[in-house]
């Protein structure tokens, strides 16, 4: 019988991920990042499990996900304290979707959540994201653009449909 290689599974999932994204479809997003872990570990598609599981995290607060959200906060304040060095994306969307995380769970009933109370950090965010943008690095890595992007619908309150077609 006929198999779809592996490569291309990722492929053709990571862009059923993002078109759910850019769709603000988190709760399809979440079943299809459950769908591409399950097709293993492959250091060739590292990029993008990175950026799905970005983009988990992500929906998750979206979707105001309490529990996944608070495990997210407790990996990550535990990866980030060590000495092991991540690209500078990863550590950068990590550090600031962490605080984020952590901010939306100490304060999910305050009014007006995203537009006071986590706009300081999403501030943060997309300086910290322009600022890696500017310094030239080699490339940019995958789900840089759309991590981006996400940030600034935050920060200017406009649709991410919208700002991605801009």
């Amino acid at each position: 019988a006929f198999k779809i290689n592996k490569s291309r599974l990722f492929s053709i999932r990571y862009h059923i991920i993002l078109t759910f994204f850019a769709l603000g479809q988190h709760e399809k997003v979440l079943l299809n990042c459950e769908v591409l872990k399950q097709y293993g570990k492959s250091e060739q598609h590292r990029d993008l499990q990175l950026f799905s599981n970005l983009l988990r995290v992500i929906s998750n607060l979206e979707l105001g996900n309490y529990d996944p959200l608070e495990r997210f906060v407790t990996s990550t304040r535990n990866n980030l304290s060590t000495a092991h060095s991540a690209p500078d994306f990863e550590r950068i969307a990590l550090t600031y979707l962490s605080q984020l995380a952590d901010l939306y769970l100490q304060n999910m009933t305050a009014p007006r959540l995203w537009q006071k109370t986590l706009m300081p950090v999403l501030r943060g965010f997309q300086q910290a994201m322009e600022d890696y943008a500017a310094s030239g690095p080699p490339r940019i890595p995958l789900g840089f653009e759309e991590t981006l992007i996400w940030v600034k619908s935050k920060t200017t309150g406009k649709p991410f449909q919208e700002l991605m077609c801009a």
